[in-house]
């Protein structure tokens, strides 16, 4: 490891997407509050599956949900709930992408105001994925750049306040 230099600055980095989620039978999940429905934080189209297997998509979306509870300093059931209100299906696909659409427009109305449009527009390339998902080496490294660019430093401003 090195330390920041007036050459080499410190800076956040998320690396290592494909160890980030991993669980094994050494490992434990634990759930701080059973009633709070962690289905929300995955991405809609992967919501429903139950599989533990590491994915940036479902990392990034999960970012943008944690960044959107920060910004606006609720979790997302309770924006979730204020926003729509109506009961959703954890396990339905349909209902999972309607609960991202009314979060994405919170995001897009309540964010700007309260945390900048920089993060704002952070937190929007999250939720609609615009960075994808990587297949090979070569675009695992264009999602970590675009991740960095969308993401990252648009977040980094903040830090210096």
């Amino acid at each position: 490891m090195q330390l920041p230099t007036s050459e080499r600055p410190r800076f956040s980095q998320l690396v290592g997407w494909e160890y980030a989620a991993e669980e094994t039978d050494g490992t434990e999940s634990v759930v701080d509050n059973p009633a709070h429905d962690h289905t929300l934080y995955r991405h809609p189209p992967l919501g429903v599956e139950e599989s533990h297997n590491p994915n940036a998509t479902r990392d990034i979306y999960s970012l943008g949900m944690v960044l959107l509870e920060i910004g606006l300093w609720t979790v997302v059931a309770d924006i979730y709930d204020s926003e729509s209100g109506p009961s959703y299906q954890a396990t339905d696909p349909e209902s999972l992408r309607t609960i991202s659409a009314a979060l994405a427009g919170k995001a897009e109305r309540d964010l700007p105001s309260k945390m900048g449009q920089l993060y704002a527009d952070a937190v929007r390339e999250c939720l609609k994925n615009s960075i994808g998902t990587y297949r090979d080496c070569d675009e695992q490294t264009k999602a970590t750049v675009a991740l960095r660019k969308l993401v990252m430093d648009a977040v980094e401003g903040g830090r210096r306040l």
